[in-house]
């Protein structure tokens, strides 16, 4: 995310509203209150690097190194690190401020890296009597004007080659003669609150770290209360289409039956009694099928065929297991048909005078 910036020597024409909330941005600080350092590159983890910094830069500050924030802003080759080294009181005198203007400051970023920067150019810029010095991605410097020159024309004059320059100044009688038949001069202005700080570099670091911000739940209350609402409302609802719909069910079935009953009168078979009524009647087919295939049904449809077209008079007929008995008056025609009978043996007796005879069929016999 994207922090808006200004410099801190701005946020006193920040309008300040005291009820709203604090707002988060990243801060130019004054870079002439800071020193920068090149050191030998530690050879511990970098994760020990802020233990051992106090260490190696006692030497180099004049301060205390207790009463010192030192940060490591970047390496200029595998063997060096730019340290930056800033009062401690310098830091809390300016979040002081920023904390009377409102604001929670995130960064906070040397104010000489505002200026636009090339291979081999180098920048100043004019800043209400100081002058801020880019000549690298990384390195620069700030100081009064009547230092700053100097310190320039000794800079320049160290280079093997020598760097064009770019001076925003408000006067070109600012600049010193030997400076200016060899630069730029342009009376640009930096708008800082429309100068992106880089985010790789922030002096707020260790003891001076900005914390999380606690988040401010009371925006969300309203939108969270309507999630509980909807999450309370959404159960009832589909309780309530669920008893809609089981109600249409139902009188979508009671119009089926209604016009069921118009087409089909008379009793009808639960759903339920649908399966055991049809394998009964299954059952029922199949104990009838294994009674025509019992001998005695064979046998009367044997005797179906013999017996048609018949002017015989049958009197009785009992049937056996295997064996049947006929009784009939009228029959010598009978004899010729049931002589043909193939698989039963015949037995033929009179029993009266009157013409009454009696047949006992067999099966099994030739």
């Amino acid at each position: 995310m994207t922090l808006n910036a200004d410099h801190l020597h701005g946020l006193a024409q920040l309008p300040v509203d005291i009820s709203g909330p604090s707002r988060p941005m990243a801060l130019w600080v004054p870079s002439e209150r800071i020193s920068l350092h090149l050191i030998p590159r530690p050879s511990a983890p970098e994760r020990k690097w802020p233990e051992l910094l106090p260490w190696i830069m006692e030497d180099r500050v004049l301060q205390p190194v207790e009463q010192m924030h030192f940060v490591v802003l970047g390496s200029l080759d595998p063997q060096q690190l730019l340290v930056a080294a800033v009062s401690r009181a310098d830091i809390s005198q300016w979040l002081t401020v920023a904390t009377s203007a409102g604001v929670v400051p995130k960064a906070m970023v040397p104010d000489y890296l505002a200026l636009p920067w090339e291979e081999g150019r180098w920048t100043l810029y004019w800043r209400q009597g100081v002058c801020l010095v880019r000549t690298g991605a990384l390195t620069g410097f700030a100081a009064p004007a009547e230092i700053a020159w100097t310190l320039l024309q000794a800079e320049l004059e160290r280079q093997q080659i020598t760097p064009r320059l770019s001076l925003s100044v408000p006067d070109p009688d600012l600049v010193p003669e030997i400076l200016r038949s060899r630069a730029d001069i342009n009376g640009a202005v930096i708008n800082w609150s429309f100068t992106e700080a880089p985010a790789a570099i922030n002096l707020l670091t260790g003891a001076f770290r900005p914390a999380e911000a606690a988040i401010n739940w009371r925006p969300w209350l309203p939108t969270l209360a309507l999630a509980v609402v909807v999450l309370l409302l959404v159960p009832i609802y589909l309780l309530v289409a669920s008893q809609i719909t089981s109600a249409e069910i139902d009188q979508l079935r009671a119009e089926t039956l209604k016009t069921y009953s118009r087409f089909f009168p008379g009793d009808r078979a639960a759903t339920e009694g649908l399966r055991n009524r049809a394998e009964q009647n299954i059952n029922l087919l199949f104990r009838q099928r294994q009674s025509l295939d019992a001998a005695p049904f064979r046998l009367l449809q044997d005797l179906d065929g013999i017996m048609s077209r018949c002017t015989c008079d049958l009197q009785e007929i009992q049937l056996q297991d295997n064996a049947a008995t006929l009784r009939m008056k009228n029959s010598p025609e009978l004899k010729q048909k049931f002589a043909d009978l193939q698989g039963f043996r015949l037995q033929w007796s009179a029993v009266d005078a009157g013409g009454l005879v009696q047949l006992q069929l067999e099966a099994g016999g030739s």
